[in-house]
């Protein structure tokens, strides 16, 4: 069985969302890409039970993942995946504004001369990024 990694309060949102996505699908007379019972079949790992924030976990032989909250949603994270020998970064919209959401700023080497000792070659091979704020200029922070 396929074990799906995310966090706890992802997990507790999912009913919903289910439903608002069935209900959609049904409106547009559309059928779903899935069967029903796959959705109850999910085998959920808990991230935050494993490691805490800004901690390295192997999740399977050669690949470790490195996770943080990223403020923008309850649940939300941003990853750093390492697996043969590569590092990929991700995140969606980010925030360290947010006065009711937590985030953790994820470990970065201090200079490119502490990014090529510690790891080599380079510290990230690849970095995606979703940031569908990304050009709002407005501060969230209180005044």
């Amino acid at each position: 069985m396929t074990k799906v990694w995310t966090t706890r309060t992802t997990v507790l949102q999912l009913s919903d969302y289910f439903s608002a996505w069935n209900k959609y699908v049904s409106e547009q007379q559309a059928e779903l890409p899935y069967e029903k019972e796959y959705v109850y079949k999910i085998c959920y790992r808990y991230i935050e039970e494993h490691a805490a924030a800004g901690e390295w976990l192997e999740i399977k032989p050669g690949i470790r993942v490195c996770w943080g909250r990223s403020g923008h949603l309850l649940g939300s994270v941003w990853l750093m995946l390492e697996a043969d020998g590569r590092r990929i970064f991700f995140s969606g919209d980010y925030t360290s504004e947010s006065v009711l959401l937590a985030a953790d700023t994820p470990s970065w080497p201090v200079s490119a001369e502490a990014a090529k000792a510690q790891f080599k070659d380079s510290w990230m091979d690849m970095v995606i990024a979703d940031a569908a704020y990304g050009t709002d200029s407005e501060d969230n922070r209180p005044s």
